[in-house]
């Protein structure tokens, strides 16, 4: 999943644990996941900041599984788990200084 991809989805999940739960519920929610609601959070007193911050570490997949629950809306697929897959190109060139330079063929 694309950085800015993970970071939505994690920002819509902290907003409808916001809007369903109480603290104690998102903790027995979240814990019920295996995630882990006793790691240091910045202390800031907002569920949606909470939840993002317990959320962050947690996988692409367990992210997905969370969200389809909640039914909180997303693209993401399992098969685009992972990095961001790399342009078609990008095996046979590498970026150099801002400019594309062909790479070396070490297939033989």
């Amino acid at each position: 999943m694309k950085v800015l991809e993970r970071l939505g989805l994690i920002d819509r999940i902290g907003r409808a644990l916001q809007n369903r739960m109480s603290y104690g519920e998102i903790n027995a929610y979240l814990k019920a996941y295996g995630i882990n609601v006793n790691k240091p959070t910045s202390g800031v007193n907002i569920k949606w900041v909470y939840s993002k911050e317990l959320l962050s570490d947690e996988s692409d997949d367990l992210l997905i599984r969370i969200a389809d629950e909640l039914e909180v809306p997303h693209t993401a697929r399992p098969g685009r788990l992972g990095a961001a897959a790399p342009h078609p190109r990008a095996s046979a060139r590498t970026v150099l200084s801002g400019r594309l330079m062909h790479a070396p063929d070490l297939s033989s």
